[in-house]
């Protein structure tokens, strides 16, 4: 015999004395009054040697002389139980069920002659095996005839505290009663999901950390309850039922983590009561030691001093309430309310266990209305300490509008002696901005010269791009133009000869004439002549339609553009630049057009890729090996060019600078230092960010990111 059994034997010898029942009949007869919680010493104790089931079957029981439901304390031995039911209604089944999903196996026997036939194994250990047997609640059918007298067996084992609240009901009933369980606590989740989201809301406007601790610790209470409930390893984490064991102990401590941090900050009780408010820090290594103990195995210390904290908090807790209460703080009251309700929960809770009330549906879900209530009103004391900080706030408002009076009176004598010392200054002030003026329209009609003078040297060397790409098809149709009109000819003289013939020999003279001028050779010429004059052609109206989509008379008009179609039409203007010796990679991701100033943008491209071509013929001459490269992407709400060179790249010194106005590292003559600062104000107009990264004498990349939509 264990010596935990000896300790449950002695427990039930002690509480037999102080309740002095003397138990007449242990049968649990079956009637009209059906659904109820059977009582301890409707139960029988039976004592297990651990050699074979004989000693359960034919062993004397021990009967739980106590009206309260049976109560083991924690233990992870087995545990045995005898329960006898005498049929006396027409049913042909009943329910056995168990609100307690904390026990590890719940094995039910029934007794057939001398041996015993298992009805079930349940339990979270088994849930941990099978997770496909996931109940909120252990139950069971059990079939019995009219006035059919059933012997069963429970043998469970549980390392958390064992509190046995067997149900016995028809079918029927217990379907109802689920229906109502279900419907209560989705009610009481609901509660605490609106809880949960309204402070979660008002932390995110008022950014008090009061609302970050209380809605930590209303989640932590609200998986802690679903948790002892059974709901969490149902539908929360059913893949994971090793979390279920212990995640009671975890969101346990947490929420004593988040009620002691929520204590603290709300009734401010560093500044309030800083000797209670450090011995409220103690809690903090009380649970950390709670979830510790857990971690390491160390169960039934971890279960011991969960429940003991839980007690001295709330008790600590309602003492600091009711001292600051009597100080007049008017938060302290809301909060001593609200935990008075939670305890009362939690006090119907023990004495329904212990039996002093019945066990009906208020006292079996007290702790969640309770925690429910609590929860509302804490949310209530929060929103009224916003109220609070308003009449603070409007306080010290109209303290400081009482201080800027005094001062506006000050000001007043003030002003009469400043007023003529800035009639003084006023004059001096005028004269020199009447210079400041002057010289300021000088300095604008000077950069609006510059300005000019960069758009005309920008001009020029469109221009010469432009000239050189339409002489070359402009080539191909003049050089075609004198063979074509040789070949019609040609066909011509065929056509006045057949004329001139007569029938009969028209033909014969026909077929000779071709062979004279090589016909089929001629028609084929004629072919390849137009299709010279027609690619020259082509190629003269994509020169165009590319200068006309890079000049954009519509530039100033904010419109929807694909920025691609500028990198193409500025890539053509600027070919006869590249001389054929630097290859182009595009990589151009799929983006929709943005607003933009199209014109604007087309200069951008034009003075980066002019600079990026001079950067490759300083590095490679007129010799292979330069490329450019353009690349285009888009994220949520932006898209992002990068033109990238293989030149001569740039310094660290000029990397700081390039974006400044007349800063130039071309030689004097070349550059203006008015590109690139053009550039950056274009990009900016439109709401964009251009960066630059180079590496001296290997490369420089260009990186331009615009919104797809410009706000106005």
């Amino acid at each position: 015999m264990s010596s935990k059994f000896y300790r449950i034997k002695l427990i039930v010898f002690f509480l037999s004395l102080l309740f002095n029942k003397a138990f007449s009949n242990s049968e649990i007869i079956l009637s009209k009054q059906l659904d109820r919680v059977l009582p301890a010493h409707y139960f029988e104790l039976i004592e297990y040697t651990g050699t074979n089931l004989d000693s359960v079957i034919f062993g004397q029981g021990q009967i739980i002389d106590i009206e309260s439901i049976p109560t083991f304390g924690f233990s992870s031995e087995n545990i045995w139980l005898r329960l006898v039911i005498y049929n006396d209604t027409p049913l042909d089944n009943i329910s056995l069920s168990v609100k307690n999903p904390q026990i590890d196996s719940f094995h039910l026997y029934k007794r057939v002659d001398n041996n015993l036939l298992s009805l079930g194994l349940q339990g979270d250990k088994i849930h941990l095996k099978n997770p496909t047997v996931s109940k909120v609640q252990i139950r069971y059918q059990i079939p019995i005839k009219y006035q059919e007298k059933l012997v069963l067996y429970i043998n469970m084992a549980s390392e958390e505290q064992i509190s046995l609240p067997l149900r016995i009901s028809d079918i029927t009933t217990q379907v109802e009663k689920d229906f109502i369980n279900n419907l209560f606590f989705g009610l009481y989740a609901g509660i605490m999901l609106v809880m949960f989201f309204y402070n979660l809301i008002l932390f995110l406007i008022v950014k008090d950390r009061s609302y970050l601790y209380y809605i930590i610790y209303i989640f932590s209470i609200g998986i802690t309850q679903a948790s002892i409930a059974g709901y969490t390893k149902v539908l929360i984490w059913p893949t994971m039922p090793f979390f279920h064991q212990f995640a009671i102990v975890f969101f346990s401590c947490l929420a004593g983590f988040g009620a002691i941090a929520f204590a603290q900050r709300f009734l401010e009780l560093k500044k309030n009561a800083p000797i209670i408010n450090k011995g409220l820090n103690i809690f903090y290594y009380a649970y950390a030691l709670t979830f510790i103990s857990y971690i390491i195995g160390f169960k039934v210390i971890s279960y011991s001093l969960l429940n003991f904290s839980g007690l001295f908090v709330a008790a600590y807790a309602i003492f600091f309430a009711i001292h600051l209460s009597i100080k007049g703080l008017r938060t302290a009251k809301f909060y001593l309310t609200a935990w008075l309700f939670f305890l009362s929960g939690i006090i119907i809770f023990v004495l329904r266990n212990l039996g002093f009330i019945g066990f009906n549906f208020l006292t079996e879900n007290s702790v969640q209305i309770g925690s429910a209530i609590e929860a509302i009103l804490l949310s209530i004391a929060l929103a009224d300490r916003i109220n609070i900080l308003k009449k603070e706030k409007e306080t010290s408002q109209a303290l400081a509008l009482q201080t800027a009076k005094e001062n506006e009176r000050i000001i007043k004598e003030q002003n009469i002696i400043l007023e003529e010392k800035v009639e003084e200054r006023t004059l001096e002030l005028t004269k020199s901005n009447q210079d400041l003026e002057a010289t300021l329209n000088d300095l604008k009609e000077a950069q609006t010269q510059l300005v000019e003078s960069e758009k005309m040297a920008s001009l020029g060397q469109l221009t010469a791009g432009v000239a050189h790409e339409i002489n070359n098809p402009i080539n191909f149709v003049s050089s075609n133009i004198k063979p074509l009109e040789r070949d019609i000819e040609d066909i011509i003289s065929i056509i006045n000869r057949y004329d001139e013939l007569s029938e009969e020999n028209i033909k014969i003279e026909i077929n000779k004439l071709k062979q004279d001028v090589d016909y089929d050779y001629l028609k084929d010429e004629i072919i390849m002549l137009l299709k010279g004059i027609q690619e020259g052609a082509n190629r003269t109206v994509e020169i165009v339609q590319s200068l006309r989509n890079f000049s954009r008379l519509d530039e100033h008009d904010l419109k929807k553009a694909d920025v691609r179609d500028g990198l193409d039409s500025t890539l053509v203007l600027l070919n006869s630049s590249m001389a054929g010796v630097i290859h182009v990679n595009k990589n151009y991701d799929h983006i929709p057009e943005i607003d933009c100033y199209p014109g604007k943008l087309n200069q951008v491209f034009m003075n980066i890729m002019s600079n990026a071509v001079y950067a490759i013929q300083k590095k490679y001459g007129s010799n292979q090996g330069g490329e450019l490269s353009l690349s285009t992407s888009q994220s949520e709400d932006f898209v992002t060019i990068k033109i990238k060179d293989n030149g001569i790249g740039m310094s660290k010194e000029t990397l700081q600078k390039v974006f400044e106005p007349f800063f130039t590292s071309k030689p004097v003559g070349e550059g203006t230092g008015l590109g690139l600062s053009i550039v950056y104000k274009i990009i900016e107009n439109h709401n964009g960010q251009i960066a630059v990264n180079s590496q001296e004498g290997d490369w420089t990349e260009f990186t331009i990111t615009l919104p797809k939509m410009i706000q106005n």
